[in-house]
């Protein structure tokens, strides 16, 4: 295991001083006489390994910046997608639990009637007759009576629970109820 890891810290030595090394010198003979530059001076060639490495350099820049660039668009292409499905995520909450605070939204999502006829409150199963047709039954076995009294308004908005609540107005008592016309 040893060997193996002194064998790859050569070839990276040995990698790296060849990428460092100068340009010229990455060229085989037959490429520096078919380009000529076997005709220069070494200043020249010194000139020119610089040019080489500035071209290398400055290409690299180049290329980090527009990769940079096209990252950047990508990236506000994928927040203004994700702005956008945390607002729809959020008007699909603020969508299923309207009506549930009556504190906050006392109407919304919201029947609005009078009960048809005579109330004297309920006791377990009470049919609730509104005005505008609709039926609805006690779900639970509460018992809240009152002094009969003509076709007060009604409220029934969903519960935070699941199910539908019914308001009396104005007393503000309620009653969970379903619906079954």
């Amino acid at each position: 295991m040893k060997k193996l890891l002194l064998l790859a810290g050569f070839g990276w030595f040995a990698l790296a001083g060849y990428a460092a090394d100068s340009f010229l010198r990455q060229l085989t003979p037959a490429e520096r006489t078919a380009a000529g530059l076997d005709q220069l001076t070494p200043e020249q060639q010194a000139a020119l390994d610089q040019l080489a490495q500035r071209y290398a350099t400055e290409g690299s820049r180049a290329e980090v910046a527009k990769v940079r660039e096209e990252t950047k668009v990508e990236l506000e292409k994928a927040r203004e997608e994700t702005k956008a499905e945390v607002a729809k995520a959020v008007k699909k909450h603020d969508d299923d639990k309207r009506g549930f605070d009556r504190k906050e939204n006392p109407k919304v999502n919201g029947i609005e009637s009078r009960i048809a006829g005579e109330f004297k409150g309920w006791q377990g199963r009470t049919l609730f007759k509104l005005e505008n047709g609709q039926q609805w039954v006690q779900t639970d076995e509460q018992v809240y009576r009152v002094p009969a009294q003509k076709g007060p308004d009604v409220e029934i908005v969903p519960s935070a629970l699941g199910g539908w609540k019914l308001w009396i107005q104005p007393e503000g008592r309620w009653v969970r109820v379903k619906r079954i016309q």
